[in-house]
């Protein structure tokens, strides 16, 4: 249907990072949620590994026993859908524009098209506009480099849900933050306007790489581990299959970490999700691995890691 439900639109501003972490999930560097404890989930869906994976969940809880919240960073989706977009003047962001557009006329503001182009695209740009304001309170437009970025905001009283979406050429890059209960721990608007696209994905893979080279995981007894000490290891990893989704290393090290959280005394007061969680994290990344090299040694100490993992469920 191409009726748009009556919606608030405001304008923001991007805002400077200040000490926080940041990471580049797929090609958008955002930051860290500061507090809580933060579990990244690997879910496998098979497909070419070589382009991307298509989600990585982060699940962020006060504690154990608080109930969660989650981002959900998406892959680059490609449209080439977007009905009568030559009517719009050449431009790098005119994808962004074009939706920017239809949000705005479905609300009656003013628009910048001719009389006759927006007669022609009137019912495809309203139609534009309902498929992503269904549901939809208020969406929040900003400007980054040169470009809108959007942020809609949903909340039927329960259940919060805004979700981010920066647009580069034909390339959707869309990020969920989720709270089943409202947000407590996550502030989607404050995450969304300190999120940007990276120019390059080899930006964000020589971030990573300089990173990771400097965490040392030193062997220590299981007992000592802890969520604080693993948060930003495994957040590392998580973000680098995002980028390059073809690493045997990063699948071998982030199954590692999950089967030592998985086993550690921190673990002793997690609830089955959270352990749910890490083992899926062995499985998924063993199913990845053998989608990228079967044959690796790498490949089958991660299937071993798993079979360690599931041995009490086959019993």
């Amino acid at each position: 249907s191409g009726t748009a439900p009556k919606v608030e639109i405001q304008e923001t501003s991007s805002l400077a990072i200040g000490s926080e972490k940041t990471l580049p999930f797929y090609e958008l560097m955002s930051p860290v949620p500061q507090s809580g404890q933060l579990m990244p989930k690997l879910e496998y869906k098979k497909g070419p590994p070589g382009k991307y994976i298509e989600s990585i969940s982060l699940l962020v809880q006060a504690d154990s026993r608080a109930p969660r919240e989650r981002i959900v960073y998406h892959g680059r989706r490609s449209r080439s859908d977007l009905i009568g977009l030559w009517l719009f003047p050449e431009h790098p962001s005119r994808e962004a524009l074009y939706l920017e557009t239809a949000l705005r006329l479905s609300q009656g503001q003013e628009i910048a098209l001719s009389a006759f182009s927006t007669f022609l695209l009137r019912p495809f740009l309203l139609q534009e506009a309902a498929s992503w304001l269904a549901g939809v309170n208020k969406v929040q437009i900003m400007e980054q480099a040169g470009a809108p970025a959007f942020l809609f905001e949903a909340n039927d009283g329960q259940r919060s849900k805004s979700t981010a979406l920066f647009i580069r050429r034909n390339s959707f890059y869309r990020v969920d933050y989720i709270a089943d209960r409202g947000f407590d721990l996550l502030e989607p608007e404050q995450l969304f306007r300190k999120t940007f696209l990276i120019e390059k994905r080899s930006d964000a893979l020589q971030f990573l790489a300089q990173h990771l080279s400097k965490v040392q995981l030193k062997e220590q007894g299981t007992e000592e581990l802890s969520f604080q000490k693993i948060a930003w290891p495994i957040l590392l990893l998580a973000a680098e299959l995002s980028v390059d989704p073809a690493s045997l290393d990063a699948y071998f090290h982030f199954a590692g970490i999950s089967a030592l959280l998985y086993r550690s005394g921190a673990m002793d007061a997690s609830d089955t999700e959270t352990l749910d969680v890490l083992r899926n994290n062995v499985l998924a990344s063993e199913a990845y691995a053998k989608d990228v090299s079967g044959e690796s040694p790498k490949t089958a100490a991660i299937g071993r890691l798993a079979r360690l993992l599931t041995r009490n469920f086959e019993q």
